[in-house]
């Protein structure tokens, strides 16, 4: 089999190739790199049956039906090889990389900037979300009026306390006319341990100190019931963040930050990468992330690099909000389950 991926960079043409051959223990695969169309070899790797990764750009899985592989992109890391020079924005797969602990977003919409902090990050990603939501109610108003009613005619089959507190022009008008409400993960756990739902034990998931990972339930607390506003988390605890975050001053804190919508909870997720070679050395070996297979990423800070930050959207996650549709999986353009995808 083979697959190819064709790009500009630098105002120069490439093209990425990967050719695969099926054998017995698994996969021997390999992958060329073109520039103005003359291929080289870039890697040969020859792998095992379950997960195959060419230094953290190209999966390849193989799932439990007639081990029919399929192939998926994780671009988030690589595109730090380019992100001093270019703005980034694609649509990929939010599950890539990501397995079954996704339970709520499918597609995300990444977006990465050079020489932003965490600050910048999030007043683009505010500026983003208003943009969108402002265009879809200039230009597509008489959809959404249909949708609304759809939407209220929906909501009054339901039990009183199941309803919708806005409807859907509201909401969208909710997110407009409000400015963002910034705070800390900190900030939001005090919030959220001294709230009466969580002290009635109301919460699925209760919320007992420092360092618990928020729910969907959380954060909608905070947008519908706490500022009656769209908020930002940022400043997360590093143990339940990625590698790649930028550590805080404090040790204990990463530079990332969570946009949350009512009746959605997050939307946005991002961060500040780490940018400085010793802080993401360290952070690497603590979380066992072996440096000999991650060289390459390694190489884009040993070198010296720029502070930048990047954010992704969920993709799905803006269409439910923008629709009012009441669960996500109808506003997935391809249905799709884990290892089942075919090609």
């Amino acid at each position: 089999w083979q697959w190819t991926y064709n790009f500009t960079a630098g105002g120069v043409s490439h093209a990425a190739k990967l050719q695969g051959t099926l054998v017995s223990d698994g996969v021997t695969w390999k992958m060329l790199l073109s520039k103005a169309g003359e291929f080289t070899d870039y890697v040969w790797y020859t792998g095992e049956s379950n997960s195959l990764r060419t230094q953290g750009s190209w999966t390849l899985n193989f799932g439990p039906v007639e081990n029919k592989p399929f192939l998926s992109i994780e671009w988030n890391r690589n595109v730090n090889n380019t992100v001093a020079d270019i703005k980034y924005t694609s649509i990929d797969p939010d599950a890539a990389g990501k397995g079954g602990y996704i339970h709520f977003g499918i597609n995300e919409e990444p977006t990465f900037d050079a020489f932003y902090d965490i600050f910048d990050n999030m007043d683009l990603a505010e500026e983003m979300l208003k943009y969108l939501v402002k265009y879809a109610l200039d230009n597509c108003r008489e959809d959404l009026d249909f949708l609304a009613k759809r939407a209220e005619e929906e909501d009054a089959t339901k039990p009183q306390q199941e309803r919708a507190e806005m409807k859907l022009i509201e909401r969208m008008e909710f997110i407009l006319n409000n400015d963002f409400e910034r705070l800390t993960y900190t900030e939001a756990i005090e919030i959220l341990r001294n709230s009466t739902p969580n002290k009635k034990k109301k919460f699925n998931y209760i919320i007992e100190g420092w360092g618990s990972d928020l729910q969907s339930e959380h954060e909608r607390y905070l947008v519908e019931k706490h500022f009656k506003k769209p908020v930002i988390l940022f400043n997360y605890p590093k143990d339940i963040k990625s590698f790649y975050m930028r550590l805080n001053e404090d040790g204990k804190t990463v530079a990332a930050m969570d946009i949350l919508f009512p009746g959605i909870g997050e939307i946005v997720g991002g961060s500040q990468r780490e940018e400085r070679y010793d802080n993401l050395l360290a952070r690497m070996t603590e979380m066992h992330i072996p440096s000999e297979s991650m060289w390459w990423y390694l190489d884009t800070r040993r070198f010296g690099t720029v502070p930048h930050a990047g954010f992704g959207l969920g993709f799905e996650r803006l269409v439910q909000f923008l629709t009012g549709m009441g669960n996500i999986r109808d506003v997935i353009p391809f249905p799709r389950a884990p290892l089942s995808i075919d090609f």
